[in-house]
């Protein structure tokens, strides 16, 4: 008995296991496309990585295209334009609540965060000749915050302004 339980047991695994394998994937699109930042720069780099072990893992094409950046991903996304987005959780909760400076008043509540990519640390260098020690000595001086769109672009305005 303990033979044919084991025996039974298996096959019926096989059996499960198999039909989950050989599921119709008839409805599964052929392309899908993954929103990124500016040629070169991280999210472009990261999407097209992941676009690349995705298409392999699933069959169906994964582009990564260059885009204006996480402000831009989220709406591209919320609008159907593309499938995937990449973006920070600061433009990803500002465009979940209507406050996206590219499409302000319009709830991105259609768009799903799927995986963590990377933790972000603020990072502030200044030439040793320029005489910047610290964060107020910024003040008046013009700083590069990143490309419009960009969190940078969101978030460092609102931190000059805080200090």
């Amino acid at each position: 008995m303990k033979t044919f339980t084991t025996l039974f047991t298996s096959a019926l695994f096989t059996a499960v296991a198999g039909s989950t394998l050989a599921d119709d994937r008839s409805d599964w699109p052929n392309s899908l496309t993954i929103g990124t930042g500016s040629q070169g720069a991280t999210y472009y780099i990261y999407g097209s990585g992941w676009g690349n072990i995705a298409s392999e893992a699933t069959g169906a094409n994964f582009g990564a295209e260059v885009t204006g950046g996480p402000v831009q991903n989220a709406t591209l996304v919320q609008m159907g334009e593309h499938e995937f987005g990449m973006v920070t959780m600061g433009p990803a909760y500002q465009a979940w609540v209507g406050e996206s400076a590219l499409a302000p008043g319009v709830e991105h509540t259609d768009i799903r965060a799927v995986f963590p990519m990377y933790q972000t640390a603020l990072q502030v260098i200044a030439l040793e000749s320029s005489g910047i020690e610290s964060i107020a000595d910024l003040d008046g001086k013009t700083v590069g915050i990143g490309p419009a769109g960009g969190t940078g672009d969101l978030y460092y305005p609102q931190l000059f302004d805080a200090l």
